[in-house]
């Protein structure tokens, strides 16, 4: 391997850790509640499923799945402060459990991205 295509695949993966830094599920259900509108689900899957076709293109997918996880980490130590002040929109779900069930579609996403990047090498 080149050094520049290390020093190239390095930044890469330090790139998508800092992209996964944004708390997607918790934005969504923020938005969500403040604003009434699910279009904040739509741009989190959105950015979510670009990181994804990012990390399957450079083949980082473990990279991405740390990512999501820490993504998930950060989302739920912000939509703690809120568990009860949001349950009432949430129903019947509490704001913890919606934003679970957010992060396993986004991770859903991924893997279908994932399915369709290695489909289309092996052609």
């Amino acid at each position: 391997m080149k050094p520049n295509k290390r020093i190239y695949d390095a930044f890469m993966r330090i790139f998508i850790v800092l992209c996964y830094f944004m708390p997607y599920g918790f934005l969504a259900i923020k938005g969500d509640v403040q604003r009434g509108s699910i279009l904040y689900y739509f741009l989190a899957f959105a950015a979510s499923a670009l990181l994804a076709l990012l990390s399957g293109i450079k083949n980082h997918r473990l990279v991405s799945l740390g990512g999501q996880a820490l993504s998930l980490a950060v989302s739920v130590s912000l939509v703690l402060p809120f568990n009860e002040e949001w349950a009432y929109y949430t129903k019947p779900l509490t704001p913890l459990q919606l934003l679970l069930a957010v992060t396993a579609m986004m991770l859903l996403v991924h893997l279908l991205i994932w399915l369709f990047i290695s489909r289309g090498k092996r052609k």
